[in-house]
């Protein structure tokens, strides 16, 4: 019983080095996009930028949408308690 309980643990933890290991940072290709008005009521584009620029800077996150997918990615800043950088900010 020891020995099935120590390989499935092996198991375990080898499968869970492998997802870290393939978790590896890529590039993508999309628009930013204001997260709550993009998701909530569909608002993007160059006619809802102001607004957009406006809530990023109040601290509404800022979404990638990946070109040609219905991918989302959320961006977060390098610390809690703080906002995206200007230069993320300007290029929305």
């Amino acid at each position: 019983m020891m020995k099935i309980a120590s390989a499935t643990l092996g198991l375990m933890l080898a499968a869970g080095f492998a997802t870290v290991a393939s978790a590896a940072p890529k590039s993508v290709t999309g628009t930013l996009e204001d997260s709550f008005c993009y998701v909530t009521m569909g608002a993007h584009g160059p006619s809802h930028k102001k607004c957009a620029v406006g809530c990023a800077k109040k601290g509404i996150p800022v979404a990638l949408v990946e070109k040609g997918t219905d991918k989302i990615y959320i961006l977060l800043p390098k610390k809690n308690d703080t906002s995206l950088g200007s230069e993320v900010i300007s290029k929305r």
